[in-house]
């Protein structure tokens, strides 16, 4: 029997990545992400709930004026609400549609939604809900760094660019938050197995150098060397930035601060070298990490001269910081000399 010509219609089987509209799905999938997280941010969750809140209040005083009782009026407008889905059930099913929708380009993609990270709780009249970030992570990291690869450099748009620098983003804030909290350790793993194929696509498709690609290499080193925890921890407290490119780190932190919370923080950057010393990997680290406190101790001492006198910060502020910084002087020349004087 002749086997039938295959029709040129039919279509065969192609690697995801390499057509235009595989890239048009994955930066769609991305998008419906953002847009999630941009309609349930903390901001907006809080203003519907006192807009919410208000419109009841308002409802049932109008009840109130036409006769009924406080009682009476509550009961109503609580009966009315009912009728609409509540902030919490609309936002539990509008996370499973993003990824019901986007599941096939997820799965292709090698990614995958995590788990809410719940960080705030907003109290409505319709109860207490919690407030977070909808991650993507992977879950298997041969399939998204192939799917990088084979984009062709035709199809690479800023857009997705933009979809892949977000990826990246939540893929390490995942990474770090296990990596910390010593849970998901299987992902974690995933993600750094694959740590460097996904670097080459991102280089791939002309984002090699940007700061999320140096970020997920840097991970990638650090946990190779056995101290990704140390690592992580020194990172979130900015001992890798200079005093002067420091957001509100080591360096600034006496600028807005009681003595409490001066103290406190200061004492978790000399936790975080000792963490790296007592790690058997974590001699350069530690040092390195020296290093920068002293360079961050410096700048904060100096800067403290101009704060003190300050009429703006008032009289009294910071009468015990002199004796912190004095303190951790002396931790950090016990805990050795820094690197470059090694």
């Amino acid at each position: 029997m002749k086997k039938e010509k295959m029709s040129e219609a039919t279509t065969l089987p192609h690697e995801f990545g390499s057509q235009p509209q595989d890239v048009e799905s994955f930066v769609a999938a991305i998008d419906a992400v953002q847009e999630y997280n941009d309609q349930f941010s903390l901001g907006k969750m809080m203003a519907r709930a006192l807009i919410g809140n208000v419109k009841q209040a308002k409802k049932a005083e109008e009840l109130v004026q036409e006769g009924a009782s406080f009682e009476e009026a509550q009961e109503v407008v609580e009966f009315v609400g009912e009728e609409k889905p509540s902030l919490r059930d609309e936002q539990g099913m509008l996370r499973e549609l993003v990824g019901i929708t986007n599941e096939t380009t997820f799965v292709e993609a090698g990614l995958a939604l995590s788990p809410l990270r719940e960080n705030y709780t907003v109290h409505s009249t319709e109860g207490s809900f919690s407030v977070g970030r909808l991650r993507i992570g992977i879950s298997e990291g041969n399939r998204f760094s192939s799917f990088l690869m084979n984009v062709s450099p035709q199809n690479v748009s800023d857009e997705m660019r933009h979809s892949a620098k977000k990826v990246v983003t939540d893929v390490i804030a995942e990474a770090e938050h296990s990596i910390v909290e010593y849970t998901d350790t299987g992902r974690v793993a995933e993600i750094l197995a694959y740590a460097q194929g996904i670097g080459q696509g991102l280089d791939h498709i002309g984002i090699g150098d940007s700061d999320e690609a140096t970020s997920l290499k840097n991970l990638a080193a650090y946990a190779a060397q056995g101290v990704a925890r140390e690592y992580v921890v020194a990172k979130h407290l900015q001992l890798f930035e200079e005093p002067g490119q420091q957001g509100f780190g080591p360096a600034q932190w006496q600028r807005d601060a009681s003595e409490e919370f001066l103290n406190a923080q200061w004492h978790e950057v000399l936790n975080a070298i000792h963490d790296a010393a007592d790690n058997p990997n974590g001699g350069q680290l530690a040092s390195a990490l020296i290093a920068s406190a002293r360079k961050s101790l410096d700048f904060a001492l100096n800067d403290w001269q101009d704060v003190r006198h300050d009429a703006g910060y008032g009289e009294g502020y910071g009468s015990g910081f002199d004796a912190i910084f004095e303190t951790v002087g002396l931790e950090l020349d016990m805990l050795g000399s820094p690197a470059d004087e090694k």
